[in-house]
């Protein structure tokens, strides 16, 4: 019986491996022939995987996104997905394609803070030119107008004070509100080298979670010019925007109260990219959630395990960017002023973590965290240097030293840093701003903000236990 049953399964097992098989490879060349139409300039591209779910989820139940549509570049971005969405919604036919293949947005920054997008959606052969005319001409009750570019046909119409533009290409309905940019789609699709044979976007591929609401991908090496003019850093920033890995993948997953979102970064190792800084860096332990205020909006980590590497990684990294002069030029100084080598009293104490935190709630304020060894051994060090400064500025020791009142019964105290750009000259980039000018300890953890609000802040909610690690949203 036994031998009959698995005589029986064994074909079973096979026909189930071929189907699914069959059905994989066919999902993976309905998203090829869309992806082999993407203009390589892109700067990021979004797979939505059910369209009408991730927007209904968006525009209704999740909080984090009402917020997120104050930014006028968001607010453009949901604008014409939404109207992609309405012609979706009202047709049964296209609604059921999107519930089976990812609709597909690439995204291309034309500078100044603008962007325009390019919609992708494959047919299944389940639609052709003719059907897809007819759905928009009846449902948004619109002429069409035709022309053609590269041999292929253009429909385009008006869509209040802009022209939305559209074509089929290997069945796939490929549409913009940029007629440059559909024709650039269809250059695309006539060369050989395109997004598909980039082998840092099929590795960050091969680990998205199609399961999730949607899969990001982000460019590094246009990502820049999109975010770039948005975020207004500086010109230095934005070059390390540039270089800071070849591509990465992100999972999302729309919650109630907020977005989750996990990945995974790519960066070629013969690149001069930001993040093989850390290549011969191990996996550090955090446990930096422990003294994070909940107060803080968000925050960076860093794990280190050898400093020594890592100082040295960077420098030839800012050396091959041609921006090593200025970051050279200031720990020379500081060493030279207070007889000290700043590399060798980091290494003295530094314990493979640390962070950046953005507090909103004070002023956009940044906090440094480096967590030590010994907090006394760190503390000896840097009043050693608090000395030399009162020495050649003719001062007291005591007037870089201060006690700050929290109530009644808790206080605590800080010091008044020599150098704004200390944790800068200890770090580099990942401390490029200038928040050195005070700095405590808490716990082994050696504190640097430039706004004593923010400081007393993040001491009072550590002595109230009010930190990330205790609250049940982020354990979650």
């Amino acid at each position: 019986m036994i031998k009959k049953v698995f005589t029986f399964l064994i074909p079973v097992i096979i026909l189930i491996a071929i189907i699914t098989y069959l059905l994989i490879s066919n999902k993976k060349n309905v998203e090829s022939v869309a992806q082999n139409a993407i203009p390589t300039d892109a700067s990021m591209i979004i797979e939505i995987n059910d369209v009408s779910s991730f927007i209904s989820n968006l525009k209704d139940n999740n909080e984090f996104w009402d917020d997120l549509i104050k930014i006028d570049q968001i607010q453009e971005l949901e604008k014409s997905i939404s109207f992609i969405d309405t012609v979706i919604l009202r047709n049964q036919k296209i609604n059921s394609i999107t519930k089976k293949n990812p609709v597909i947005l690439s995204i291309h920054g034309t500078g100044n803070g603008k962007y325009q997008l390019l919609f992708y959606i494959s047919l299944s052969g389940l639609l052709n030119e003719k059907s897809i005319n007819t759905i928009i001409t009846e449902l948004l009750s619109v002429n069409l107008l035709t022309k053609t570019y590269s041999n292929e046909k253009i429909q385009y119409f008006a869509k209040g004070d802009k022209i939305f533009s559209y074509c089929i290409l290997n069945n796939t309905f490929i549409a913009s509100f940029s007629s440059i940019l559909l024709e650039q789609a269809i250059r695309q699709t006539k060369v050989q080298n395109s997004i598909i044979d980039d082998r840092g976007f099929l590795k960050v591929k091969e680990t998205a979670n199609t399961n999730d609401d949607a899969n990001i991908y982000i460019n590094y090496h246009n990502f820049s010019k999109l975010i770039y003019p948005i975020i207004n850093t500086s010109k230095h920033s934005n070059q390390n925007l540039l270089n800071i890995a070849d591509w990465t993948e992100l999972d999302m997953k729309l919650k109630t109260n907020g977005i989750l979102i996990t990945g995974f970064t790519s960066s070629n190792d013969s690149s001069n990219n930001y993040l093989n800084i850390f290549k011969n860096q191990d996996p550090v332990n955090s446990d930096i959630e422990e003294i994070i205020p909940s107060s803080i909006s968000a925050f960076e980590s860093y794990g280190i395990s050898d400093y020594k590497e890592y100082i040295t990684d960077y420098k030839k990294y800012i050396q091959l960017l041609g921006t090593a002069k200025e970051y050279t030029q200031k720990v020379n100084s500081f060493n030279k002023k207070y007889g000290v080598i700043i590399e060798k009293i980091v290494s003295s104490f530094f314990d493979a973590e640390l962070g950046l935190l953005y507090d909103e709630s004070n002023d956009n304020s940044k906090i440094a965290i480096i967590k030590t060894k010994s907090a006394g051994l760190a503390k000896e060090e840097f009043i050693e240097i608090l000395k030399t400064d009162a020495r050649i500025n003719k001062k007291k020791s005591d007037d870089y030293i201060f006690k700050q009142i929290i109530d009644n019964d808790l206080s605590y105290y800080y010091y008044k840093s020599p150098e704004n750009s200390l944790p800068y000259l200890m770090f580099g980039d990942i401390f490029k701003d200038k928040i050195g000018q005070y700095f405590s300890f808490n716990d082994n953890y050696l504190i640097f903000s430039n706004n004593k609000k923010s400081l007393t802040e993040f001491m009072r909610f550590n002595i109230l236990k009010k930190t990330y690690i205790n609250e049940m949203e982020y354990k979650e």
